[in-house]
């Protein structure tokens, strides 16, 4: 197959946030302000940046603790039955 759709997958989202920027950040009011322009795309950007990193790091945390828990589970059936010979 082609790398086109994976590649176009990547890089359209990414263009498309830059071109907004861009065409946003063009349109500062008349006293210099962003009235709503590419600040506020900027703070979006950000929060939801934040929002998917501290997801994914609780994800991953969860995900280390409950192996964790089968580790310590293993270990105590691995004891029994070592302890029962």
């Amino acid at each position: 197959g082609s790398v086109f759709p994976k590649a176009a997958a990547i890089s359209l989202p990414c263009a498309t946030v830059a071109f907004l920027l861009i065409y946003f950040g063009a349109h500062v009011g008349d006293d210099g302000k962003a009235g709503g322009g590419a600040g506020v795309l900027w703070a979006g950007y950000n929060m939801l940046l934040g929002f998917l990193i501290v997801f994914r790091t609780n994800q991953a945390y969860s995900r280390f603790w409950e192996g964790t828990s089968l580790l310590h589970k293993i270990r105590g059936e691995w004891f029994n039955a070592t302890s029962s010979v």
